[in-house]
């Protein structure tokens, strides 16, 4: 099930991600004003959030490579 459930994520993620950029970048456009959350950019909580993912990823990868060696 965990499985399962991480493979809908994984699918739906980009799309929702994707979404929610265009609804900030309308609301910029209307307003003017920078959509933040607690004073940073939306956009960029999401670069970095992602690049931590993708961090994260590479240390388990190399634990595991580093477990096999071993």
């Amino acid at each position: 099930m965990e499985e399962k459930e991480r493979n809908k994520i994984r699918n739906k993620l980009p799309k929702i991600e994707q979404n929610l950029l265009d609804l900030v970048e309308k609301y910029e456009a209307e307003t003017g004003d920078s959509f933040l959350v607690c004073g940073n950019r939306l956009s960029d909580i999401i670069a970095q959030a992602w690049e931590e993912h993708r961090e994260k990823k590479h240390l388990l990868l190399s634990a595991k490579k580093q477990m096999r060696e071993n």
